[in-house]
């Protein structure tokens, strides 16, 4: 045994094996220029790279919003409100529940939301348009019991094909390990 560890140990080992692999450059912060957006609300739209294991190819934008502390002598920090999903908005979210929440949240944090990635003002995922989802809705009321089955899983079918076809170049890169990715650029 110690003579294959002196032989394996006493092998050269070539300068690539040596060089660490490179690691990816890290995504741009985002640089957000706020402009008013009613109420008090401030809004921006932030860059942030479609895929993160290319992190300087290509970008899309994510529509933020943000309400400054009340109080700005007692600011500790920015208060981040996600609405989880599918597809709802963080941007109405944050306009639509700002005002229930503790007046001490509100004094002394930043409230901040967006829009994930696909869904409402940020590179939104459409797959048919307002006449054709309507269409397919009011067709598929109304048709109970067992005879549902088949009209259902056309209609599936159909709506994932438009998917594809109208939003297939950005479905790889939405869901939640972006998501999170997203949330910690924009901490940053």
């Amino acid at each position: 045994m110690s003579a294959l560890a002196v032989a394996w140990t006493a092998s050269p080992v070539s300068a690539a094996a040596q060089t660490a692999p490179a690691t990816p450059a890290a995504p741009t912060v985002p640089t957000l220029t706020w402009s008013d957006c009613q109420n008090g609300f401030q809004c921006a739209n932030a860059q942030v790279p479609l895929d993160y294991r290319d992190p300087q190819g290509r970008t899309l934008t994510l529509a933020v919003i943000r309400k400054a502390a009340a109080d700005p002598a007692k600011r500790k920090g920015t208060l981040f409100l996600q609405p989880g999903g599918p597809g709802n908005s963080g941007v109405d979210f944050v306009r639509n529940n700002y005002d229930d929440l503790p007046a001490a949240l509100r004094d002394d944090f930043d409230v901040f939301g967006y829009d994930v990635r696909g869904v409402g003002r940020s590179s939104q995922v459409v797959c048919w348009d307002d006449p054709t989802y309507t269409k397919a809705v009011t067709a598929a009321k109304g048709v109970p019991g067992p005879d549902a089955y088949e009209p259902a899983v056309q209609q599936a079918a159909d709506f994932d094909q438009a998917c594809q076809t109208n939003a297939g170049d950005l479905l790889p890169y939405v869901g939640t390990q972006y998501v999170a990715r997203d949330i910690d650029l924009l901490r940053q």
